[in-house]
């Protein structure tokens, strides 16, 4: 990338990338004229195989693809559980508070 730090979009495209397993995928996006969009089956793409040399096999491609998916599903495993302690942690704040209140206007009642 030319920078001293690569980001993490810079290594994802590095890491998908079906080149270095020698094949060549062609319109993965397609020009609308000023603006490029991802091609999700609006047209055909083609693949080809053995226009060069590969420099890392097929299977570790696919270890790596099945390690960003697993990464991924991780991932959006994570940010459910931390939002559901969340809202458990902001739902136990909203109810303490609740009682204390009723404790507090009981006590002005009493007195």
């Amino acid at each position: 990338t030319g920078k001293p730090r690569w980001n993490r979009e810079a290594i994802d495209k590095l890491l998908s990338n079906e080149k270095y397993t020698g094949r060549v995928m062609l319109q993965k996006t397609i020009s609308t004229g000023a603006v490029q969009i991802e091609n999700d089956g609006l047209m055909e793409r083609y693949l080809y195989t053995g226009t060069h040399e590969a420099i890392i096999s097929d299977e570790i491609f696919t270890a790596v693809q099945q390690e960003k998916l697993d990464c991924t599903r991780e991932s959006q495993s994570h940010v459910a559980m931390r939002l559901r302690t969340c809202i458990h942690n902001r739902l136990s704040k909203v109810r303490k508070w609740e009682i204390l209140t009723i404790v507090s206007a009981e006590e002005t009642e009493i007195s």
